[in-house]
């Protein structure tokens, strides 16, 4: 039986990687597609991972119940084994296996793979990102997108679901005569609610007190349900993740006490599903610009800090947001690795992690442009890309 938890790394596996699509690069797709009001369609690969052969012998012993080569044992074993000729579910490599072999395709297929995210793909009239075995494709024209699928479905079992509507739990909603495109996590917040007896609960305006301070926890007889707490945090922090930036502070600042949380650390978190119950239709809203719509939409970036917001280890807060099409493309909250001697340094901490962001973006933004389209030009200097600080 295929038990890949017990193989041991250089001996029954070497690499396991294989990269997902990132979180922002689906929001600046999704704008990019509001902006120019592309197709967008979604498809999934049937067992994706019993389609690749393995390069590496892999053997796993004969499944319970099936006799019919136990009298022939392994060369190397007295136990009957079988050789994988394929990858099969649960096989560390299976991963790792099935991206290179759907990279393989796509290079064969003329398209070209991102430098920025190695699950995207592009060429001239066609954009494909990939995570494991779900695929979106964006494209101008439906017929290109459909000339695509017909590819896909020449080499692998494929399941078409048509026009996007959800993907890794966000919910796309689309206008297309507004060339409006509404991204929100409703029914994973509903099920994160009811999992958690808050269904019922009363909702609230703000996250967190302003101004409100969580003590770490000093007595171990302190700690209450560490497991319920981390649990909690994890399933509001996908949430984060995914369509909710108003979140990024108050996760960052309750996620350094997972390991000792106490009542009063449940309490906060508390208050955080009461602010889901009052915001769980809250969405992202990504749309052509009135003013320019036929020029290439522009990126705005603000960052800003707080100064030694951290009592207990005087440390600074960073936080950046980045918008496309009026919507957040990109942020983050975090607490400062280096405990700053001025505003000032905290500034310059926080717009340094900003400017690292915006690189990446930037990259993505010219490889997006210059290949779907090739017939306008990108201005990414100046005015486009300037930091802007939030006062």
């Amino acid at each position: 039986m295929i038990r890949g938890f017990e193989q041991v790394h250089g001996i029954d596996f070497n690499e396991t990687f294989a990269p997902v699509a990132k979180f922002v690069t689906v929001r600046v797709l999704l704008a990019l597609a509001a902006h120019n009001n592309w197709e967008i369609e979604q498809m999934d690969v049937k067992t994706a991972f019993l389609h690749p052969a393995l390069n590496e012998e892999v053997f796993m012993a004969i499944p319970e119940g099936y006799s019919e080569y136990s009298h022939m044992p392994s060369p190397n074993s007295t136990f009957p084994v079988l050789r994988l000729l394929k990858a099969l579910y649960g096989l560390k490599q299976a991963p790792r296996v099935w991206y290179e072999n759907i990279n393989k395709f796509f290079i064969q297929a003329g398209m070209t793979r991102s430098n920025e995210d190695h699950s995207l793909y592009f060429s001239n009239d066609i954009i494909i990102l990939l995570y494991v075995d779900d695929l979106l494709l964006f494209a101008k024209d439906l017929q290109i997108i459909e000339t695509m699928k017909r590819q896909l479905s020449t080499t692998y079992q494929m399941t078409d679901l048509g026009p996007i509507r959800q993907f890794l739990g966000l919910q796309i909603v689309r206008d297309r005569i507004l060339h409006r495109i509404d991204l929100h996590q409703s029914p994973y917040v509903q099920t994160t609610l009811t999992r958690f007896q808050m269904a019922d609960c009363k909702g609230i305006a703000t996250p967190m007190e302003s101004n409100s301070h969580q003590s770490p926890c000093l007595n171990d007889t302190d700690i209450i349900n560490a497991s319920e707490y981390q649990s909690k945090v994890g399933s509001i922090m996908y949430a984060m993740l995914g369509s909710r930036p108003d979140l990024a502070y108050t996760i960052s600042t309750l996620s350094k006490h997972n390991n000792r949380p106490t009542h009063s650390h449940h309490k906060a978190l508390q208050r955080v599903f009461r602010y889901l119950q009052q915001t769980k239709y809250t969405a992202i809203r990504y749309e052509r610009s009135k003013t320019e719509p036929q020029v290439f939409p522009k990126m705005a970036r603000y960052s800003d800090s707080d100064w030694a917001g951290d009592k207990d280890q005087r440390r600074s807060t960073s936080g950046y947001v980045f918008t496309l099409c009026g919507g957040a493309i990109s942020w983050k909250s975090r607490k400062q690795d280096v405990i700053a001697t001025s505003s000032t340094e905290a500034e310059y901490v926080a717009l340094t992690e900003a400017a690292k962001e915006s690189v990446s973006l930037r990259c993505l933004l010219i490889e997006l442009e210059s290949r779907v389209s090739p017939d306008t030009t990108l201005n990414l200097t100046g005015d486009h890309f300037r930091l802007l600080k939030e006062q």
